[in-house]
């Protein structure tokens, strides 16, 4: 099934073929017979992802006719093709094209004047290709932010028991009996007798004094660990596609042919 190259959204030429459409087009003996209005490809994709160019749909006196491709010389140079075996005299027999689907029939192919194509030109001058496209993922990865770990120091109080000793003086009286006499003069020393004597005697204590001495009680290391998950990513692509054109052929031309096959 055929569908008309202006239809195709995207497409991509190849390297070995023109895109034709918009030049002159004549007849063998030099005849201007009209433009390329339009490329009719098969839908059908060969190894190489291509679709052949199967007719050329020429503007000739306010009507297009469909020209198969294997009738077609193509010069590039003055960017013109050039039918083999049509001219002003047979162009009418050729089927119309009014745009719509395309249908090839093999009395379609007769009554145009068709032969097969290997019996045209060689391949080189009768094939033409159009490259369908299509998308393909491409996954690429990218470093993001999600997140953020703070680690903080914080302070515990809680008490902590010390027994410790302390050491504090006290008096203790003893009373020792001597019994002899007392010299004049160590009395007058001593000054016995005399009222409201009074000895000092100071009297000392220990005290806990607190310090608080600081120690590394352990050191803790942080490190980051990576993990990996398997995610599915669903994304729409485009492919490109042909959509099939067809076309009816001349119902006078079949008609015609139907009377000379009576005869």
């Amino acid at each position: 099934m055929l569908q008309s190259l202006g239809k195709i959204r995207q497409y991509e030429m190849d390297k070995d073929t023109p895109d034709m459409r918009g030049w002159d087009a004549y007849s063998r003996d030099g005849n201007l017979l009209g433009k390329v209005d339009d490329l009719i490809v098969e839908t059908e994709r060969d190894r190489e992802n291509r679709m052949p160019v199967r007719y050329l749909s020429i503007s000739y006196d306010h009507s297009n006719r469909l020209i198969p491709a294997s009738l077609i010389d193509v010069d590039e140079n003055k960017h013109l093709v050039r039918l083999d075996k049509v001219n002003r005299d047979n162009i009418d027999q050729y089927s119309e094209y009014r745009g719509g689907e395309i249908v090839e029939r093999p009395e379609s192919r007769r009554v145009a004047g068709l032969a097969p194509t290997e019996e045209k030109l060689p391949t080189a001058a009768r094939e033409f290709h159009v490259r369908l496209q299509e998308e393909h993922l491409a996954i690429d990865k990218k470093l993001e932010k999600t997140g953020e770990a703070v680690i903080r120091k914080t302070v515990e109080t809680h008490p902590e028991l010390h027994e410790v000793e302390l050491r504090r003086e006290h008096i203790e009286i003893e009373h020792r009996p001597i019994n002899k006499p007392l010299r004049e003069t160590d009395f007058k020393a001593e000054k016995s007798f005399e009222p409201l004597q009074e000895i000092h005697i100071p009297l000392m204590a220990e005290e806990a004094v607190v310090k608080k001495e600081p120690y590394v009680k352990e050191e803790v290391v942080i490190r980051k660990d990576v993990d990996y998950e398997k995610k599915t990513i669903r994304e729409n692509v485009r492919n490109e596609n042909i959509e099939f054109v067809s076309a009816e052929p001349d119902k006078t031309m079949l008609d015609r042919k139907r009377l000379d096959e009576k005869k």
